[in-house]
């Protein structure tokens, strides 16, 4: 019975759960009402130190709550989609606070020249800490923010950071995970150069001269300094820390792997011999191998309660042992999808390494001195897929397939491991 007892009270499970929710609610909401006002009222005091008029202010002020509301409804709906990057979904305070503090930069910059404002910067920072479309948008507000309190404000430094930002945010959009960040902070300094440079000559209409230069010097450089102590900030704090957990979860001798190795010895061998070579092929054709190595290890933890291929039971183990976020998607996909319509390169590979390893497995348990066609075995097995329409829905292409099956045909005398 869902009914626990408390003095003459009887409370159900399900009113626990319903105020439980309730409360998450209020606290969103205080949450979400507090960013607003700390941003109104931030903007309102700036209006008052720089002197402007009341209709000035209010305008200020009313744009600032529509654009916070803007920010939080984007978070709200690319949580609720899963499209957060780097884990950011669990560290929604995190992002805030940081705008908040960009935000009163914002409110500086109208003290220095138009041209050395750092807002590359901050459209990269904020992109990171959340996602591509939410670090436009708030970069853009910020933006918005610095030229609503400009006496003399004008389009075109907004377009060039506008410009410059988008482009910064695409170019850093996919290179976290391998920290490789040289060619796309030099790129992004680059087109800021050209962008401010072109200015000058055709909207300041100077002529061009190396004192001209100074001021698109000076931007780049606070810009190059700024990005290189971000992102290293950044890579530090969040992205070795993914790292490091992988380098534990993916060790053979990790705690939940030798607890599933206690439990079942054949699920443990299995885990292991499937990680082995899916890890191989990831490698060879690129994708995450990090991921498809712990997705293949620990796909079926759930065995350890009985039920082997249920995500709601696997689940818990993945949050306790603080699995990275993209090896949860990786296995949430697999657990759900991967062995009838795997969807993802990784999930298509380790159905394909999970099934040979399970065929030659109980093969050699019935006879270890079988010999086996394991050429012939991998080909059908490919082939069965194809017409059932396993791979249908898969990103691999039939190149990578082909590949995959070469690769699979060179490991034979890893098989006999498998005896």
């Amino acid at each position: 019975m869902d009914i626990k007892t408390t003095g003459d009270e009887n409370v159900s499970e399900a009113d626990i759960r319903s105020e439980s929710k309730l409360s998450k609610y209020i606290k969103s909401a205080v949450s979400i009402a507090a960013f607003c006002f700390a941003s109104a009222f931030l903007m309102f005091g700036a209006g008052k130190a720089y002197s402007l008029s009341d209709e000035e202010i209010i305008r200020n002020v009313i744009t600032v709550l529509i654009e916070s509301g803007l920010i939080v409804f984007l978070w709200e709906e690319c949580l609720i989609r899963g499209s957060l990057v780097y884990g950011n979904e669990k560290h929604m305070n995190r992002f805030f606070i940081i705008y908040i503090v960009a935000f009163f930069a914002a409110l500086l910059f109208p003290l220095v020249n138009n041209l050395i404002w750092p807002y590359l910067s901050i459209f990269v920072l904020m992109s990171l800490f959340s996602n591509s479309i939410i670090g436009i948008c708030s970069g853009c507000a910020l933006l918005n923010v610095t030229l609503l309190l400009c006496s003399e404000s004008s389009v075109q430094p907004f377009f060039i950071y506008l410009i410059a930002g988008v482009v910064a945010i695409v170019l850093f959009q996919h290179v976290g995970d391998k920290l490789q960040f040289g060619l796309p902070i030099f790129i992004s300094i680059m087109l800021l150069f050209v962008l401010l440079v072109s200015y000058h000559v055709l909207f300041l209409n100077q002529t061009f001269s190396l004192a001209m230069l100074t001021v698109p010097i000076v931007n780049v450089v606070i810009s190059s300094l700024l990005l290189l102590v971000l992102l290293n900030a950044f890579s530090l704090l969040v992205i070795r820390g993914s790292n490091d957990m992988y380098m534990e979860i993916n060790d053979p001798e990790f705690e939940l792997l030798v607890k599933i190795k206690n439990k079942d010895k054949r699920e443990y061998y299995r885990a292991v011999h499937t990680a082995y070579l899916a890890d191989r092929i990831a490698a060879d054709i690129g994708i995450d191998r990090r991921a498809t190595k712990a997705c293949a290890y620990y796909h079926r933890v759930g065995m350890l309660d009985g039920k082997p291929e249920d995500m709601e039971v696997s689940k818990p183990y993945y949050q306790r042992y603080q699995f990275p976020e993209s090896a949860v998607s990786l296995l949430e996909e697999y657990i759900k999808y991967g062995k009838t319509a795997p969807v993802s390169k990784e999930a298509t590979i380790i159905n394909l390494c999970e099934d040979l390893v399970n065929k030659l497995m109980t093969i050699f348990e019935k006879d270890k001195t079988a010999k086996i066609d394991s050429d012939r075995m991998i080909e059908e097995m490919i082939e069965r897929r194809h017409i059932s329409g396993c791979f249908d829905h898969s990103d691999i292409s039939i190149a990578e397939l082909n590949r995959v099956s070469k690769l699979l045909k060179k490991e034979k005398l890893y098989y006999d491991f498998l005896r």
